[in-house]
């Protein structure tokens, strides 16, 4: 199988900070109550879950990148209607791979989603996304009909297709 994804350069923390602005790590804070929004949270939050997500996860996304990112998982929901999200997780302030020397993670400023973390986990290698070694590493990862929905929405980032790193778990929005 061979996944078509769309090329469009990573997000660096520089292109994030010209999208979204300047995240200061309060989240309780001014940049906070300006751009995240909150989802799901079973009925209490601002806006409703996103598509596929169970509605009892609370999902905090980045006001600009709320759209595109419901319509990718509305997508991936109906190009795949019996894979089941475990966990999904957007915004949180912290750097590279928890890493303070490294920069800032696009999750910082809620542009970013991890899908179901434990079997789509980060790898310190290149795969080719759903060849026979890809198949073999996350035998439970994201279905290929899935993440194909998911971005054919457009403008995103998938941390699958990255080199030198392989990433599934991660998508971020490039283009609101």
């Amino acid at each position: 199988m061979t996944l078509d994804i769309p090329k469009v350069p990573l997000l660096t923390a520089k292109r994030a900070t010209e999208l979204y602005g300047k995240p200061d790590g309060d989240p309780h804070g001014a940049w906070a109550k300006a751009n995240i929004v909150y989802c799901g949270g079973s009925g209490k939050a601002e806006k409703p879950a996103m598509p596929g997500v169970p509605e009892r996860l609370w999902f905090a996304v980045h006001r600009k990148a709320e759209p595109k990112m419901r319509a990718a998982f509305a997508a991936a929901k109906l190009a795949c209607p019996t894979y089941v999200i475990r966990s999904a997780g957007c915004w949180v302030y912290r750097h590279q791979q928890h890493d303070p020397t490294r920069p800032l993670s696009i999750h910082s400023w809620g542009a970013a989603v991890d899908v179901d973390a434990s079997t789509n986990g980060l790898r310190s290698r290149t795969i080719a996304p759903y060849s026979a070694a890809w198949l073999k590493e996350y035998p439970q990862g994201l279905p290929y009909e899935w993440v194909k929905g998911f971005l054919s929405v457009g403008g995103m980032d998938w941390g699958g297709s990255w080199r030198g790193t392989c990433d599934p778990m991660h998508t971020s929005v490039y283009e609101p």
